[in-house]
């Protein structure tokens, strides 16, 4: 929670890979509320009311999820729908002459999109199949998968895209960007 709270403000990438990682941890507790609380909440050293919270926002994510039917796989509507949104900022930048660098910057990383789509469902947006990415080579690393070369330095240009996203998504939210 404390740390959504702060990437949903701060970086919005990051926000989305941490959320990714929250919903596999509910699912590996499998949505039992017991050891969601012995080993999610059970981690952070606060005071007695955060700690309350904390628990709470688990529990509450916790059947968000069942009642969406992500028991398997999935990811919750509410995250998706913050992915369509940062999605339509995004085609938004690509459409407006005054971003010529970003534009420059997406044709960079448009053929490892293009390779990526058909694998992941050409039904899912850039920024959904970019954080479905990166995040699905951090799983491999956590069970230390051997990962190509290849593989590592094309996540890598998604990351810096991301990152690059993510900022301009920050200072539009904070009207440092302006849209029309």
């Amino acid at each position: 929670m404390l740390v959504a709270k702060d990437k949903i403000k701060t970086n919005i990438g990051e926000y989305f890979l941490y959320m990714f990682q929250i919903e596999d941890l509910i699912r590996a507790c499998n949505f039992n509320k017991s050891i969601i609380e012995s080993n999610l909440v059970a981690q952070y050293q606060t005071d007695a009311n955060t700690k309350n919270e904390i628990k709470e926002w688990y529990f509450g994510l916790t059947d968000l999820m069942e009642e969406e039917k992500l028991n398997i796989s999935g990811h919750l509507s509410t995250i998706i729908h913050k992915i369509n949104e940062v999605f339509d900022f995004h085609l938004y930048l690509l459409k407006n002459k005054d971003y010529t660098e970003y534009l420059n910057k997406y044709k960079e990383i448009l053929p490892i999109l293009q390779d990526l789509k058909p694998k992941q469902g050409n039904d899912i947006n850039d920024v959904e199949t970019i954080i479905n990415t990166i995040y699905g080579v951090y799983l491999l690393k956590l069970k230390k998968h051997e990962i190509t070369k290849e593989t590592l330095d094309s996540t890598s240009l998604l990351s810096r895209f991301m990152a690059t996203l993510s900022k301009m998504f920050r200072e539009y939210e904070i009207g440092e960007l302006k849209i029309e």
